[in-house]
């Protein structure tokens, strides 16, 4: 009995650490691939409200002034 309750308790071992290896690999590859992105070109624009600097793809345009996407900056 004890050597069945020993033999359980050694695999579930190996599978823990098994399993913490192959998450931490895929998180290091994860990271790895979004470290390694190229950086966009993207133009980087001020609130004309809070003086926020954020991506032009993110900024709206009113009344000919560049606006970011916050709540209070939108309700003007």
């Amino acid at each position: 009995m004890t050597r069945v309750l020993l033999l359980i308790l050694l695999v579930w071992i190996l599978y823990v650490v098994i399993k913490r290896t192959v998450a931490s690999s895929a998180f290091k590859d994860s990271a790895h691939s979004t470290a390694t992105k190229a950086p966009t070109n993207e133009k980087i624009v001020q609130c004309a409200i809070c003086g926020l600097h954020v991506p032009e793809s993110e900024s709206l345009v009113k009344k000919n002034q560049t606006i970011c996407n916050s709540p209070d900056c939108n309700s003007n």
